[in-house]
């Protein structure tokens, strides 16, 4: 009896009740639910709210819906003819692009610009703005949900500009 004693006062952890434990991980399941949902949606918003471009000097026209931050992209980069310190429009940007893709020197999934053919006219995507982590306006062929599933702000105001067919 003496030996059975020893091995119980030895035991490591205390009896408890079932319940117990099972409150215990269920309460800390729901604190950390609680803290990642409301982390998710503090960062959802803070990416992807629609914000304002701040470098109106320049745009980058991308030739597919693809953006990797940091990396060098598919397209070209334009410039605003007023410079840096204008008041820069987003639909400039916008009707820029736009008459790259009917030129012919920007085509769906082409990593670089290609000469364009002179008479030549191509049809030109649905085209949709967006603000880049760093402040710069970026304009991808898509939808208008483009901004989103790529991870970036929509512009502010929307810059949605709807395809249009070769002339």
């Amino acid at each position: 009896m003496r030996t059975e004693l020893e091995a119980f006062a030895a035991r490591d952890e205390p009896a408890t009740r079932w319940w117990r434990k099972r409150r215990n991980i269920t309460g800390g399941l729901v604190v950390a639910l609680i803290v990642a949902t409301g982390g998710g949606t503090a960062a959802a918003y803070a990416y992807l709210h629609p914000r304002a471009v701040t470098d109106k000097g320049s745009a980058w026209c991308y030739s597919e819906p693809v953006y990797v931050r940091g990396a060098t992209f598919a397209g070209t980069t334009i410039a605003s003819a007023a410079g840096g310190g204008s008041d820069g429009s987003i639909q400039d940007a916008l009707d820029t692009c736009a008459s790259l893709w009917q030129a012919g020197a920007l085509r769906l999934g082409v990593p670089h610009v290609i000469p364009p053919v002179a008479g030549a006219r191509y049809p030109v995507p649905a085209l949709v703005g967006c603000t880049l982590p760093d402040g710069i306006a970026a304009v991808f062929p898509g939808p208008a949900d483009t901004c989103n599933q790529l991870g970036l702000a929509p512009e502010s105001p929307p810059a949605v500009r709807p395809a249009e067919p070769a002339p």
